[in-house]
């Protein structure tokens, strides 16, 4: 950090946030921002009025603002308790921020809500730092996506860097302050929609079983037709997911059940080679068995892993939240207890 930089301090407060969507991966959502920087030509000042064009400005600009309806910039002059003046900037912004989601583990995932403010000014001129004498917050109440996320009640702060190139052989750095919250998916909807479903077809192959080994063919035709159920079921819920290049929690498990329905049709297929009786029935007797403790052995990994990455991911977050609150004791006193008791 530049000595000489100018620092300036944030705050915002999430007044209200509404859609977060998924395949878009933005969401809407009503700020406010507050941004504070000293200003020593202002100490002592008596002006009633102050052109605010003849100071110093960081230029803040909110990066991944993607459109707004309201978009209000307004500033003033505070003195603090050592006589020293500050031009504090305001603005209020109501519209879409773009927030590129990170679905590894969905549907079991949590989401960063971030507004990201970045100044026109480089990174030797200027520090972007989170305001430690007032508090970020969020108005979890007035959150309308509640059937589909729940809002974590912290507000974080991440300092970054952006470079930009400035002509074709020069490039600059230039702050960033990511002042973020986040939401956990309410998963319920897709274990039972999605997860669930795919578990029932996906053991239907082991009844194909049942059918006599004199109709092989009949098992041949039953496992394709299962197939090409578990194909169309996959089409389909690719339609609540953005295109990414990566595999998804949910993914993972649908390819799994498609891969143990194509091991169960081949192995119908090899069943029609063997044509001694006695070896024929062994080895069915055999098989089965074994892909039914194959299908059992995945679930238990599956649901396993699932929970253990849940838990962890959980237990940081309330970490998270017990030292937010503990800020905000810190600064608001029981004022920030009495407004969140439930």
């Amino acid at each position: 950090m530049d000595e000489k930089a100018k620092k300036v301090y944030l705050k915002i407060v999430f007044l209200k946030i509404t859609d977060i969507e998924t395949v878009a991966e933005n969401y809407a959502a009503n700020v406010f921002i507050q941004a504070r920087w000293r200003e020593k030509k202002l100490d002592g000042s008596t002006k009633d009025k102050v052109n605010f064009s003849e100071y110093w400005s960081p230029k803040l600009v909110v990066q991944n603002l993607e459109n707004s309806v309201l978009n209000n910039v307004w500033k003033e002059v505070t003195v603090d308790k050592n006589n020293e003046a500050y031009i504090v900037e305001k603005r209020r912004i109501k519209g879409t921020f773009k927030e590129r989601q990170e679905l590894h583990d969905f549907p079991f995932d949590f989401q960063e809500l971030s507004v990201s403010v970045t100044s026109e000014h480089p990174l030797d001129e200027v520090v972007l730092l989170e305001d430690e004498n007032e508090i970020s917050s969020l108005t979890v109440t007035c959150f309308t996506g509640d059937h589909e996320w729940e809002l974590r009640d912290f507000v974080e702060a991440e300092i970054k860097e952006i470079s930009k190139d400035i002509s074709d052989f020069v490039s600059a750095t230039f702050p960033l302050l990511k002042l973020k919250t986040l939401a956990r998916r309410k998963f319920g909807y897709f274990i039972l929609n999605i997860l669930l479903v795919m578990t029932f077809i996906s053991c239907l192959p082991l009844t194909i079983f049942a059918v006599s080994r004199d109709l092989i063919e009949n098992r041949i035709f039953l496992g394709f037709l299962l197939i090409l159920i578990g194909v169309t079921f996959r089409f389909i819920t690719n339609k609540v997911l953005p295109k990414i290049s990566y595999l998804t929690t949910l993914d993972k498990y649908i390819l799994a059940c498609m891969i143990f329905m194509f091991l169960c049709t081949i192995w119908h297929s090899i069943l029609s080679r063997i044509d001694d009786l006695d070896i024929q029935y062994t080895a069915d007797l055999w098989a089965f068995v074994s892909l039914v403790i194959l299908y059992a052995l995945y679930h238990l990994i599956f649901i396993s892993v699932v929970l253990i990455k849940y838990l962890i991911r959980r237990s940081s977050i309330v970490s998270k939240e017990q030292s937010y609150q503990e800020k905000a004791v810190r600064l608001m006193g029981d004022a920030w207890l009495i407004s969140h008791k439930h």
